[in-house]
This record gives structure tokens, sequence and C-alpha cells, in this order.
């Protein structure tokens, strides 16, 4: 269990978010009460450089082990890890389970997200509705931040992925490039 410093400076050593180790370098979380899994280190370092209002790093505070002792080892089948692609496209296993992630998102060690739907195949080059925000995979599948064309039209998608739903003034540089500010 990996424990991460939070906003609230007043819950013990700060903690206000915590993360199951997974195997093979990938840990899960719940985020909005759905699993999500992500890479160990790109994780980390995505916390790490993230602040509280309160000023200090929300990165990692500790690391708790806990070990089951009340059941026999039982020799396992190998079992897929990592990303595979497959007839249906890409799949991402969990190398601990050799289950495919399914209705979740996964934060690769590339920094980027990708969504897998039900039948754990990851979405691109689509329009995704989660919890009441739209979001665009791409052709890679990973979620799109910045400006986005779109069926003639263009979209600005926030550092978190999400379509901005409210007007917003775009300013030019010198060279052309838009900016928001």
């Amino acid at each position: 269990m990996l424990e991460f410093a939070g906003s609230d400076a007043s819950r013990p050593l700060k903690i206000g978010h915590v993360e199951m180790y997974y195997g093979n370098g990938i840990i899960c979380g719940h985020g909005s009460g759905r699993p999500s899994y992500k890479d160990i280190v790109a994780y980390c370092k995505s916390r790490y450089a993230s602040f509280a209002s309160g000023g200090w790093r929300m990165g990692l505070v500790c690391v708790r082990r806990y070990i089951q002792d009340d059941v026999a080892p039982v020799p396992e089948p190998i079992k897929l890890s990592g990303w595979n692609q497959e007839p249906n496209g890409w799949r991402f296993y969990l190398g601990n389970t050799g289950e495919p992630i399914r209705d979740a998102w996964y934060l690769d060690s590339d920094g980027k997200w990708y969504w897998f739907n039900a039948a754990g195949i990851m979405v691109s080059s689509t329009w995704y509705e989660y919890n009441g925000g739209w979001y665009y995979l791409g052709a890679d599948g990973a979620m799109v931040k910045g400006l986005q064309a779109s069926g003639g039209k263009w979209y600005y998608l926030d550092q978190d992925g999400k379509m901005a739903t409210e007007p917003m003034t775009l300013t030019p540089y010198q060279d052309g490039a838009l900016w928001y500010p």
C-alpha cells in the first residue's frame, strides 16, 4: 500500500490518497469509484510534482507492506503481462492476474492516460464521457490535452484531459500560436 500526501494538513502525516501495489510495476486506485491502474514510476513522479494549497508536495509519504500468511503457495500458470495487440485491438494485462484492464483508466510509463472498455480493449479516436466530463482519446488511444479539432470544430481539453464547457478566450502569440491564459 502506497500512501500519498493530500491537501488536508489535519490528517496523520497529511495522508490523503492511497494506492495498492498490483504487481509488475502497476498500482491500482479507485478514482471516483472505478478502479484506475497506473505505472508506479509515472504516477509517483506526477504526484511529486503536485503541490497542495498549503505548499507541501503531494508525493509519496510511506509504503506499508501487508503479507497474507494463511494461504499455502500454489504454483501459478504463466499469465500475459503488459501491452498486447490482439485482433480486436490493444489490451493491457495486469501481470499478477493475467487479466486485462476493464472499464478503467490506466496511466502508462509514458505519462499518458488510456481508457479500456468493458471488454478490456483500449478505446481510441473518439470522445468518451466519464463522470460528467468529456475526454478525447486520440488515434494512439492516449487522452488528448490542449486544442483538438473534431467534426470541423475546435475543442479545448484542460491539463486533466477534460473538455472545457465554459466560454474561453484564446490569445495569439506573435508567431500566431494560440494560448489559453
